[in-house]
């Protein structure tokens, strides 16, 4: 064999950092078939240490012949950015595996990370993100219409409230918009805010969602959630009221994470010791190593050896499941609180009064 052949065979690529990335390009090149054949298809060897994700990402599509893209917003909102070290080892794995042990390890403990395949295209989120990006709504009537989005496209040119009594401030914004706005005042003067208060806001280019988001955060310094003032969207309308007004009824969502339960079958891969990770540090090598080789681990209990298809995916939706709930408190959840949890096959059924769901969506920012 030529040496051009044996180079284009194996990629060795070595930075500064001391990352070593050894896989099979030219195969990658030639691999043909179907987004989740290639999920399924093994990549010969992986060793990666202290690498930026980014470019993580960037090998793992070249090798495996399927996109691996990054939804940098919501993991820069997670603590994960672009130059997040990655330290990973892995022989003859699916590219699911490697994915999986690369978002369990950089995850961090309050946000977890995931993955799934849409469009033909790997996207690495947070968990909560891949989850609300599949959202069903349920009317409570026949025949409702759909609730129309608050969140324009375009931003304002510029917003400059000084001291302005908060009555005009919700009006600008209304006019701005051209949505109907209602306020609950009675709701909002029991808790002392009323339609004089005066609110400061300086801002440019941004929705009118954020500037609704600027004004209320303002009001609700030191205030408990239910004494908060928030918006939500309903029927077309936008409506602004006291946490305790909106945490009085429930309503069901549904959520398609059939892509987040997905597990590859017939798996048998490197496992992760997590008291050597925190006792050695991300960029462990040789006998320290994050991973370990099946020869030495066998006291290790915590491990999916044994396991069937079936009880991986219980676990996922169990983890997944305690995601949800510590996100916004325990108190929100039955038996405390109103909101429930229930999968149905590949369906997330959550129930959860309007409070609930606000709450979802700023402690996630889709």
């Amino acid at each position: 064999m030529s040496a051009k052949r044996i180079l284009a065979c194996m990629l060795v690529l070595t930075v500064s950092a001391g990352t070593v990335l050894l896989t099979d390009v030219a195969g990658a090149a030639k691999r043909r078939g179907t987004p989740k054949d290639l999920l399924g298809r093994k990549i010969p060897k992986v060793k990666v240490v202290k690498m930026p994700l980014m470019r993580v990402l960037k090998h793992l599509s070249d090798v495996s012949g399927l996109p691996v893209k990054a939804d940098w917003p919501g993991l820069n909102v997670a603590g994960i950015t672009k130059q997040t070290p990655v330290t990973l080892r892995a022989d003859n794995q699916p590219l699911a595996k490697v994915l999986d042990l690369m978002v369990n390890m950089i995850s961090p403990k309050r946000n977890p990370l995931a993955w799934y395949l849409a469009s033909g295209e790997v996207n690495v989120t947070t968990q909560m993100r891949a989850v609300l990006r599949n959202r069903y709504y349920i009317p409570t009537l026949a025949r409702t219409a759909a609730p129309r989005k608050i969140t324009p496209t375009r931003g304002i040119r510029e917003i400059n409230f000084s001291q302005t009594p908060l009555h005009l401030a919700v009006e600008f914004l209304r006019d701005l918009s051209g949505k109907n706005f209602h306020v609950n005042w009675r709701a909002l003067e029991s808790t002392g805010i009323t339609k004089d208060t005066p609110v400061t806001v300086q801002a440019r280019g941004i929705s009118i969602a954020r500037a609704l988001d600027l004004v209320f955060d303002q009001l609700n310094v030191g205030r408990d959630r239910y004494a908060s003032v928030y918006w939500i969207v309903q029927g077309g309308v936008v409506q602004i009221a006291t946490g305790e007004v909106f945490n009085r009824r429930v309503s069901v969502k549904i959520y398609d994470v059939g892509d987040l339960l997905m597990i590859v079958p017939n798996f048998k891969g490197p496992r992760i010791d997590m008291q050597r990770s925190k006792s050695n540090g991300s960029g462990n090598n040789g006998g320290n190593s994050l991973f370990r080789d099946d020869d030495d681990d066998d006291d290790d209990d915590d491990d999916d050896d044994g396991l069937s298809t079936r009880e991986l995916k219980e676990r996922l939706k169990k983890n997944l499941e305690e995601t949800i709930k510590m996100s916004i408190g325990d108190d929100m959840w039955d038996p405390n609180g109103k909101g429930r949890i229930k999968f149905m096959r590949d369906k997330l059924i959550i129930s959860q009064t309007p409070l609930g769901f606000k709450m979802l969506e700023q402690a996630f920012r889709r």
